[in-house]
């Protein structure tokens, strides 16, 4: 998947992206609801990057980190 995301000629399926997180992929798509809900983002995938985005960076692997992520973005987007 990670190689995947560098080839900009084949943008990743969610669905991959999801099974990509294993046994997180649950938090995964929990995360993505609550940006659509809260921030009403869009699910894309865009390239390049750039320096435009500010990026955080944050692993979730448990419900205390689902829930620590989701106040950052918060106070991060608010």
């Amino acid at each position: 998947m990670y190689e995947r995301m560098l080839n900009k000629q084949e943008v990743p399926a969610i669905e991959a992206m999801t099974t990509y997180c294993g046994e997180n992929a649950e938090r995964f798509s929990m995360l993505h609801e609550w940006l659509v809900s809260a921030f009403h983002t869009e699910w894309k995938v865009v390239f390049p990057y750039g320096n435009q985005y500010g990026w955080i960076h944050y692993r979730v692997i448990c419900q205390k980190h689902y829930e620590d992520i989701k106040k950052l973005l918060e106070m991060k987007c608010s």
